[in-house]
């Protein structure tokens, strides 16, 4: 049903008209009176909208209204309502165009006035009646629209159900032509792999078996090759072990005939008994202290080393400072006496060794240094008659020239143990130079050459006379290369008191070394001959050797 809406807006020039009604002045409508018995029908409500469509007509062609009003004039909505939104649409426009008609005094809003009273009178009755009829049928288009929406949702249903039913039928017939395709495939892989397999195994069976017999054939071969071979090497070594059993026994009469040439049998059998109890202390001393079996005599020999190594490494040139060093060391090996010989044995010889190990550091580059040292190891074996043998020892396994200048390679020694046996070093490179090895082995010697020289005690059981005793030991031996540094370094040292006690034969034993060492003094010792040899010339020309530097403790 189509109907006019009203705007209603606080402008009271912009309005809308209920069934495009006009305001122009026109005649008045004279419709038609309806006998009383006589609804009005659908072709009398034709007619009057034709009317009012005429009107509006004229309305849009008058020049009283402006355009902006001709563009509001008229607002057609076309809506399809229920009987109670109709009714309440009606009222609401009737109220509204009351309202408007009620401000207004123009003869054309009477008439329209007139015409709104005459349409809701002809027409309220049709209204209400057709409503009625609508609600009903559109009651029952609304259940036959459930109806309909109903049967087609469960069509809807039931196709959709066939449709899963056939989709899961399809996919089940395709996963199963699947599986039976791979099983397939799978049997046909087994077979080809297990076919390879048998075909490699054939072949490395074969290869194995051809492997295995030339193999046989090789070592039947190499089996006779050295039986010929071990034959032929037992005959030469026959005839060599021979050779060297002659030769080892001509080298041994020899050595034997050099060594008692230049060190008499006693004191060869001193030097050999004094290493042989280093050797002891090491292999059967010390794995006392390492084993960790007693407990009371590690703990005893540790205490010791830490006071040996505070009070070696603070000796100087100091009469005091050497009194108060041997005090404490006195007081260290009285402890280690008490606890037991093992213990007192042990601690003398790493005593010893402290001493050596600093003769080669700080001595081989500090020749006064050995003074205080010398003082000290005398003022000890003093006290202890046993540590100058353990220190002797000690001297001479790292400079076995502290008893001979003199040595020859042992029946059998190859070049390495010799070298071993005449206190070289090995390090990163192989072994030492010529010339650390001489500045380690003058380093010891000095110190030894520092006991002899000492006069500062009267009994003094190691004194110059064994200073006198190495020298002509080592000017009788073969010079070697070493040779020149080392009588260099004895004379530098106790030059001074061999004038002083054996002045004539002192005098001629330097001769000895002008005339006749020097000139068979090896070629590769030059430097260390020439050095000798200037000293010598510097003795003779002045008529005396100076005291060595440091001799004389500073006092305090």
């Amino acid at each position: 049903m189509r109907v006019g809406l009203i705007d209603d807006d606080d402008d009271d020039d912009t309005w809308e008209v209920f069934g495009n009604l006009s305001l122009k002045e026109e005649p008045p409508i004279s419709p038609k009176k309806s006998p009383t018995n006589h609804k009005p029908t659908w072709n009398d409500y034709c007619c009057a909208r034709k009317v009012a469509k005429e009107r509006d007509r004229r309305v849009q062609q008058s020049d009283a209204i402006s355009r902006g009003h001709k563009q509001r004039a008229v607002r057609a909505s076309k809506l399809t309502l229920t009987k109670d939104e109709l009714e309440l649409t009606v009222e609401a426009q009737a109220a509204a165009l009351r309202k408007h008609l009620a401000a207004s005094v123009s003869p054309q809003k009477n008439d329209v006035r007139r015409t709104l009273d005459v349409i809701d009178k002809a027409f309220r009755p049709c209204l209400d009646e057709n409503d009625a009829i609508d609600q009903e049928l559109r009651q029952k288009l609304k259940q036959y629209a459930e109806s309909a929406i109903e049967d087609h949702r469960r069509s809807l249903e039931d196709g959709l159900r066939q449709i899963k039913e056939r989709e899961a039928k399809r996919r089940a017939l395709e996963a199963a032509k699947a599986r039976e395709e791979e099983e397939r495939k799978e049997e046909e892989r087994k077979k080809a792999a297990a076919a390879q397999r048998l075909a490699q195994e054939t072949a490395a069976a074969a290869k194995q078996q051809q492997a295995a017999e030339s193999e046989a054939a090789q070592k039947e071969a190499a089996a006779q090759s050295q039986a010929q071979q071990q034959a032929a090497e037992q005959t030469a070594r026959d005839a060599d072990v021979q050779r060297q059993k002659d030769g080892a026994a001509a080298a041994a009469v020899a050595a034997r005939e050099e060594a008692q040439m230049f060190m008499p049998p006693d004191t060869q059998g001193l030097f050999d008994a004094r290493l042989a109890m280093i050797e002891n202390i090491k292999t059967k001393m010390k794995p006392l202290v390492t084993s960790g079996q007693n407990k009371a005599l590690t703990d005893s020999v540790f205490k010791a080393k830490m006071s040996f190594t505070r009070g070696v490494g603070q000796i100087m040139n100091s009469e005091k400072k050497i009194i108060q060093i041997a005090q404490e060391l006195n007081k260290t090996l009285n402890g280690a006496q008490a606890a037991g010989p093992e213990c007192f044995t042990l601690c003398m010889d790493m005593l010893a060794k402290k001493i050596v190990k600093q003769a080669e550091s700080e001595v081989a580059v500090k020749r006064n240094a050995a003074f205080p040292i010398a003082i000290l190891c005398i003022m000890l074996y003093r006290k202890y008659a046993e540590f100058l043998d353990i220190l002797l020892g000690r001297m001479s396994k790292r400079c076995p020239y502290v008893a001979t200048a003199s040595f020859t390679k042992r029946p059998g020694e190859d070049a390495d143990a010799f070298r071993l046996r005449l206190g070289y070093r090995k390090n990163n490179d192989g072994w030492e130079t010529a010339e650390q090895y001489g500045e380690r082995m003058a380093g010891i010697l000095s110190l030894y050459a520092a006991i002899m020289q000492t006069t500062l005690f009267a009994d003094n059981a190691h004194g110059i006379q064994y200073a006198w005793l190495w020298l002509a030991r080592a000017l009788n031996a073969k010079p070697r290369r070493v040779t020149a540094l080392l009588i260099l370094t004895m004379l530098e040292i106790v030059g001074f008191e061999l004038l002083q006690h054996y002045r004539k034969q002192a005098e001629k034993m330097l001769v000895f070394i002008r005339d006749e060492f020097l000139p068979r003094n090896p070629k590769e010792s030059v430097a260390s001959g020439t050095r000798l040899k200037l000293f010598i010339d510097e003795v003779f020309k002045t008529g005396r050797i100076p005291p060595p530097e440091g001799k004389k403790l500073a006092k305090p």
